[in-house]
């Protein structure tokens, strides 16, 4: 596996940074499916090399990580300093879109750990237009729901939710995913 960090300084010396694994004989003339993964709390950081390489060693899970060789995909995992928005995940589709122009647009997706797992309903839900970009979803443990599943139905996104029924973490109540 090539693991690459993207690191972005804004103009108001803000970071934006994410972590791009693709898989060993890895071609650029190659269409690859791209799997764009939310990281939880654990993982908050400012998108600078520390930051980025604790998504590697302990936010992205390591089967995760592996299945890049074994499945031939690009994993694009970004670093928020707060909690999710549909800009971080615009800014990093666009860049994909422009830097990695061999992921395949129909094998788009998207999934995400907790405050990941909301950030990825939220972000969807919340914009129409990104929510098209991704042909699924898979939001894990959601921390919290907004935004309208009407632009996720609207965009026809199929959305696999997951989440352990006995989670007694206060902070990703089971609730936020089974809508109640």
């Amino acid at each position: 596996m090539i693991t690459e960090k993207f690191i972005k300084t804004t103009t108001n010396s803000l970071k934006f940074g994410f972590v791009i694994m693709k898989p060993t004989g890895y071609s650029a003339s190659t269409k690859y499916p791209a799997i764009f993964f939310l990281h939880g709390l654990g993982g908050v950081g400012t998108g600078n090399d520390t930051s980025l390489t604790r998504l590697i060693n302990g936010e992205i899970p390591p089967n995760l990580q592996a299945a890049v060789d074994k499945y031939k995909f690009i994993l694009l995992a970004p670093n928020t300093e707060s909690a999710w928005n549909q800009g971080e995940i615009r800014f990093m589709v666009d860049w994909a879109k422009i830097n990695l122009p061999n992921i395949d647009p129909e094998r788009k997706y998207i999934t995400g750990l907790s405050l990941g797992g909301g950030g990825t309903a939220y972000a969807l839900g919340s914009d129409l237009s990104l929510a098209k970009e991704f042909a699924g979803a898979v939001p894990i443990a959601m921390q919290w729901t907004s935004g309208t599943w009407k632009n996720i139905a609207d965009a026809n996104v199929p959305m696999w939710f997951f989440h352990n029924l006995n989670d007694t973490n206060g902070g990703t109540p089971v609730a936020a995913t089974n809508g109640t």
